[in-house]
């Protein structure tokens, strides 16, 4: 155990045994008693851009798929892919909202309408509406685009170099 590490302040109330290099310092998101695995990682750096975007707030409904996770069988794992679809009710002017996060083996399914050549972001997010998508990366929709193209013509702030627009809304028939 390293020499600087209080090990039981660290710990907290969590149930688990004595130290494991397993966990700490990195690993310790991926543990069950620590942390919430890829979602608790990584949402708040993909899917940040969409709730300022779209003025979301806490969901009216949530859901959970799990691939082959026994609670009993894994212990302190997660599962190896889930997928977690958060409802959101109509706000303001726009409609409702579904979004959806898939992390480990359960990839982002290819939306429709998407270029053959046009990469899927490892991590990354697709945001569909009705007139077409907005596909971003994460830490603040690095690489952000909308698709089809020709939407960017329309589209003020920071997506196309504009100055002090950053938050201004791409308009996607979402609201």
């Amino acid at each position: 155990m390293p020499a600087t590490l209080d090990y039981d302040l660290w710990v907290g109330s969590s149930p688990v045994p004595s130290y494991s290099p397993l966990w700490v310092p990195w690993n310790w998101r991926g543990w069950m008693p620590f942390g919430g695995g890829v979602i608790g990682d990584w949402i708040c750096h993909v899917v940040d851009p969409s709730f300022w975007a779209l003025d979301l707030d806490a969901p009216s409904d949530r859901s959970a798929e799990v691939g082959d996770y026994d609670p009993a069988k894994h212990g302190f794992d997660l599962s190896a892919a889930t997928k977690i679809t958060f409802e959101f009710p109509a706000r303001k002017s726009r409609g409702p909202v579904k979004l959806i996060w898939h992390d480990g083996n359960d990839t982002i399914p290819k939306p429709p309408d998407f270029a053959a050549d046009e990469k899927i972001p490892a991590r990354g997010q697709f945001c569909l509406a009705t007139q077409g998508m907005i596909v971003h990366g994460s830490h603040g929709a690095g690489g952000c685009h909308l698709l089809p193209e020709n939407l960017m013509d329309h589209t003020p702030g920071r997506m196309r170099g504009g100055k002090d627009s950053s938050r201004q809304r791409p308009r996607l028939g979402l609201d």
